[in-house]
């Protein structure tokens, strides 16, 4: 019964680790991957409460699964838009900051990697959806499903880094190759997650999510054109583009503070047995 979920963390583990394999020998060059390493590293560190998430969510989902189905569509969508209300201002901030970032951890000779970290961004946004959307389908009984998506996931991100890396590398300029491994990574996640949603359907978004997700959209675009328009600012910059952001979302209601401190909340205390 836990093969199919074996298999599936075989997948991802693996196409999460290939591209720096396949960059070490297509580019043969050592600070190309030391580069991309910087990037990929940095990006990972938005990762690290992955297990938290399905620590909490799982038996989250199986409570409203054993009560009824709509409270676990209910569960689904709600655990969705918190994350992506986290998720996308995080990867926002990271991609505009990414010369901030890469420079106060690594310093300025590591300053190539601030174009492999600004496509690195969004996966923070995916693969915290794909984890939301991997507990639903284990609790929906479709772990065969599951498995089959992340083996799709590993055909097409060896076949993207073999396509990707080359054309870097010839137009892109120092840290191309590893921008090749980027986009191939966020392709690969893309992929994955969208065929994870679409298996779930009617179950990830509702008329309200979706609204949300277009008044992010639109707060997204605000403040990436303020950034372009403060120039070189540096950190100073980052701080305004957050303060911009934080400012619009909660003016238009794309993020509602209140309701998602109280679903976390909730979900906490079924996961320690307590009473909601």
């Amino acid at each position: 019964g836990s093969l199919p979920f074996y298999l599936h963390t075989v997948s991802q583990t693996a196409y999460a680790r290939l591209d720096v394999s396949l960059l070490s020998i297509l580019s043969n060059n050592d600070r190309e991957v030391g580069w991309y390493g910087a990037a990929s590293n940095l990006a990972g560190l938005t990762l690290l409460v992955t297990p938290l998430i399905s620590w909490v969510l799982l038996p989250h989902f199986a409570r409203a699964a054993a009560r009824s189905q709509a409270e676990l569509d209910h569960a689904i969508r709600r655990s969705i838009e918190l994350v992506l209300s986290v998720a996308i201002p995080t990867s926002l901030m990271m991609a505009l900051g990414a010369d901030v970032w890469i420079a106060l951890m690594f310093g300025p000779e590591y300053a190539p990697a601030a174009l492999d970290l600004s496509i690195l961004a969004p996966v923070f946004i995916m693969t915290y959806v794909a984890t939301i959307t991997a507990s639903s389908l284990v609790l929906l009984g479709r772990g065969w499903t599951l498995t089959l998506i992340s083996l799709a996931g590993l055909v097409v991100s060896v076949c993207l880094n073999l396509l990707l890396i080359p054309l870097g590398l010839k137009h892109l300029g120092p840290a191309g190759g590893g921008a090749g491994c980027a986009a191939s990574l966020i392709l690969t996640e893309a992929t994955v997650t969208g065929l994870m949603l679409w298996t779930i359907r009617g179950r990830a978004f509702d008329k309200r999510s979706l609204t949300l997700l277009g008044k992010t959209a639109g707060v997204c675009a605000v403040v990436v054109v303020v950034d372009q328009a403060l120039g070189r600012l540096g950190a100073v910059r980052v701080a305004i583009d957050a303060a911009v952001y934080f400012g619009l979302a909660v003016a238009v209601g794309a993020l509602r503070v209140g309701e998602m401190y109280r679903f976390a909340r909730n979900a906490f205390r079924q996961r320690a047995g307590a009473p909601a």
